[in-house]
């Protein structure tokens, strides 16, 4: 079809392997909106390429950040789709940590970069779209406390190290609010037995941060040309944290930060130090 031709040629060939980029990709947000089988078909060719070894784990993340992008962002997508990509996360990861936990393996941002990538979409995913799936979907707690996020939190792979702490906190305060993780003590643990890492940035400064993030690009961040938001401002889903004061971490609170969308910080300055695709414009590195 030409729309597979077109996939093809230009998002798997320019835009898939295209380092941070900014704003082309929705062009691809605005045609998804057209027809509901093209959203889910592109959905299902992006999870084809996060599941297969063959292809470089770049791609390979880049794909995970777009799901979890698209699928957090666009209201046009149905939800089932959103539970669907939710159980098929769970399902990829479970089977990982399963595997992992046969080897003794431990936390490995470099080995296990793509692991660390679903993770964090698992994460991302859940902490926007929870207030649908509870409210709107029949047993939808039930379906989330079925992914058992309980078992990914406190793997030995210890996704939350690596996670970004936006996504972490936010993640956290909604597993909790439901009682389907608690991720506070592990968020502490891992606090606590971070060692200092010490780097030179591009200007040679000597810079001594706390912990290395995934370096995380999720496209669909807030769109930020005023003249043409117009064109996807009616079907893009901003951030709302509905949960009770109470439940708000006191690291990341909605509302303190300048963009419109409370879910979204400034860029991390540790860069230089990240392993993986690119990076996110829309998070912060404390």
């Amino acid at each position: 079809s030409f729309m597979s031709r077109y996939m093809d040629l230009v998002f798997d060939k320019v835009m898939l392997p295209t380092h941070a980029s900014h704003h082309v990709q929705f062009l691809y947000f605005y045609m998804l909106s057209f027809k509901n089988n093209l959203v889910l078909w592109f959905l299902q060719h992006l999870w084809s390429k996060v599941i297969d070894p063959n292809v470089f784990l770049v791609i390979r993340q880049a794909a995970i950040g777009y799901i979890a992008s698209l699928l957090s962002r666009a209201k046009y997508i149905p939800l089932s789709a959103v539970k669907e990509m939710l159980s098929q996360l769970s399902a990829w990861i479970h089977g990982y940590i399963s595997n992992s936990d046969t080897q003794s393996t431990t936390c490995n941002p470099r080995a296990h970069a793509v692991f660390y990538s679903a993770c964090q979409a698992l994460f991302y995913l859940i902490a926007f779209r929870h207030k649908e799936i509870v409210l709107n979907s029949p047993k939808g707690l039930v379906f989330l406390q079925g992914l058992n996020l309980a078992k990914v939190v406190t793997c030995q792979l210890n996704p939350l190290r690596v996670c970004l702490p936006a996504v972490t906190q936010n993640f956290a305060s909604v597993a909790r609010h439901y009682q389907l993780a608690y991720c506070y003590s592990v968020i502490e643990h891992n606090r606590r037995n971070t060692i200092p890492l010490v780097y030179r940035d591009s200007t040679g400064a000597v810079i001594t941060t706390q912990q290395v993030y995934l370096d995380s690009f999720f496209p669909f961040d807030p769109y930020l040309l005023t003249r043409t938001k117009k064109y996807i401002k009616d079907f893009y889903r901003e951030y709302e944290n509905w949960l009770p004061d109470e439940e708000k971490s006191g690291e990341v609170r909605a509302g303190e930060g300048e963009e419109e969308d409370d879910f979204i910080m400034e860029h991390s300055p540790s860069t230089n130090a990240m392993f993986t695709y690119s990076s996110s414009p829309g998070f912060l590195q404390t």
